[in-house]
């Protein structure tokens, strides 16, 4: 039996659109929280001390009840957690963009 050359590209493109796993997609739940963490500080009420407003956070570290932000110019800032957050404690890189 011979297969038309159609045959063996569809199966190609079938194996192409399989679904990805969700992890590939989205980043880890920490790593978005952490994200989020780290564009907070600049948001009202938070962005109060202009000493780092032009600087780039570094990193964040989460401790039980609040989160500490460390920027380039090695200035923190201290953010209480939300509830609806459930980033384990630790430190977490802040993006780079």
């Amino acid at each position: 039996m011979r297969l038309s050359p159609w045959w063996g590209a569809s199966l190609l493109g079938l194996t192409a659109c399989a679904p990805t796993a969700p992890e590939k997609l989205y980043p880890y739940q920490p790593v978005r929280e952490a994200d989020y963490l780290c564009r907070l500080a600049y948001t009202e009420p938070y962005d109060q001390n202009q000493a780092w407003t032009r600087k780039r956070p570094v990193m964040v570290v989460v401790h039980a009840q609040q989160a500490t932000v460390y920027f380039e110019n090695d200035q923190t800032q201290n953010l209480p957690l939300e509830p609806g957050l459930v980033i384990p404690p630790g430190t977490y890189p802040c993006p780079q963009g």
